[in-house]
């Protein structure tokens, strides 16, 4: 019996430190250099060694401020790479105004909202 293409997902999720991804999340980010290919002219063009694959992904940061501005740059630090790999970003998720840890587990609509991206992700890798 052939072999459905097995479809790949990835969920990346940071708390928002000084308006960017915490320091262990932008080394996991960096690690993803070597899927690049890039050309030898300067400045150099690049392509992913992971485009086409159909690859889907869902990110998240938590902020303590109320305003989605004071996140600054972290959806895009978490999306921006993934995108420029070759990844689908299905899902962003700004979640504002928790920072007490186990806060987030009390609102009964993120939990919602964060259970229907994950169920939406299962079936779009089904």
């Amino acid at each position: 019996m052939p072999r459905s293409k097995l479809q790949k997902g990835l969920i990346l999720g940071s708390p928002t430190y000084n308006y960017n991804v915490t320091a262990q999340m932008k080394a996991f980010i960096d690690r993803l250099y070597p899927y690049y290919n890039f050309t030898n002219d300067r400045p150099r063009r690049y392509s992913s060694r992971l485009a086409g694959q159909g690859r889907k992904a869902i990110i998240f940061s938590v902020c303590e401020q109320l305003e989605i501005e004071e996140m600054g740059f972290t959806l895009g630090a978490l999306g921006m790479p993934l995108e420029a790999l070759g990844y689908e970003v299905v899902e962003k998720f700004p979640v504002t105004g928790y920072f007490d840890r186990g806060a987030v587990s009390g609102d009964e609509e993120l939990l919602r909202k964060t259970f229907e991206a994950g169920k939406k992700m299962a079936e779009i890798l089904r």
